[in-house]
């Protein structure tokens, strides 16, 4: 998801992938806009290029004349100087992406926080999901404000104890890992299958991996 957004603001899209690269080019060349629309081709009868960022007001006609599938790549010329399919409203949501994740020192490697917009969790520890899309391992550096234990919920094992910041998490190829940041040195318990620490439930099936 936080890759692909970018296409939406037409970041990386070149002139036959997109409805108003002229118009950006000139207004908009930092991509703060967002195109409406991001289909898998664009809405000619050729249907030659894919991704394409679009929407629906030249299609539909909605206020302006409305473009056929059959001139539609003939008309482009014409309307890429426009930008009747870029609005504001279509990338309101990037806040909340930024506001959930935040990059790494390994490029393509995202920290996720899994409560951020979870206004209504029980009481819980800071948790993070962590992907690794690459085709090798990758290690992930961590800065954590105090010495933590960190559990891993994928595994449903302490990876380690006592961690400071600058602890590198070690990533297999297409690895995730959900990890909890808890106290350091916290007792943990069992009760009714759950993992506890300090009364706060820290993985409610613990015996799933085991």
């Amino acid at each position: 998801m936080a890759n692909n957004s970018r296409l939406f603001q037409a970041e990386g899209l070149d002139w036959d992938h997109q409805d108003h690269k002229d118009w950006k080019d000139k207004w908009d060349p930092r991509n703060l806009l967002f195109y409406e629309a991001l289909a898998a081709w664009e809405w000619s009868d050729e249907r030659e290029f894919r991704p394409y960022a679009t929407g629906d007001t030249l299609r539909l006609g909605w206020e302006v004349d409305k473009i056929s599938r059959k001139d539609y790549l003939m008309e482009k010329p014409r309307f890429s100087k426009s930008c009747n399919n870029l609005s504001l409203y279509s990338g309101n949501h990037i806040g909340f992406l930024g506001g959930i994740c935040e990059p790494t020192d390994v490029p393509g490697i995202l920290i996720w926080d899994c409560l951020k917009t979870d206004w209504l969790h029980s009481k819980a520890y800071p948790t993070r999901l962590i992907y690794n899309p690459h085709d090798s391992a990758k290690q992930v550096t961590l800065n954590l404000t105090h010495p933590t234990d960190l559990y891993d919920l994928v595994t449903g094992q302490f990876i380690a104890r006592g961690a400071e910041t600058g602890y590198r998490v070690k990533l297999a190829a297409d690895q995730v890992t959900v990890l909890v940041i808890l106290p350091a040195n916290a007792m943990a318990k069992y009760i009714d299958g759950q993992l506890l620490v300090n009364e706060v439930v820290v993985d409610y099936h613990p015996q799933r991996n085991r």
